[in-house]
């Protein structure tokens, strides 16, 4: 299924020789099937480090939290079958 990106804001600071970059990502589940499981691909350059993810769903913010990977891949796993939001993220 594909969800619509409905709209993107970028925004950066450079500050010596590192850039910090914000971007936000708003999609919209246009489904009549709720909730929906997708995956995001977000192309990082090697030397790309990320300090910081939220995401939003309705009106409850996911913040990361950076965990053991099979731990969190757990988690995030038993928080789906549980009908939770959830979100996970991996390099």
């Amino acid at each position: 299924m594909i969800v619509p990106l409905t709209s993107v804001k970028i925004m950066g600071e450079l500050e010596g020789g590192h850039a910090t970059m914000r971007v936000i990502l708003n999609y919209t589940n246009v489904s009549k099937i709720s909730p929906i499981e997708t995956t995001f691909h977000f192309p990082l350059d090697k030397t790309t480090v990320i300090t910081k993810m939220k995401a939003i769903f309705l009106d409850k913010e996911i913040h990361a939290v950076i965990k053991e990977k099979n731990s969190a891949k757990q988690q995030y796993d038993d928080a789906i079958a549980s009908g939770k939001a959830a979100v996970y993220a991996e390099r």
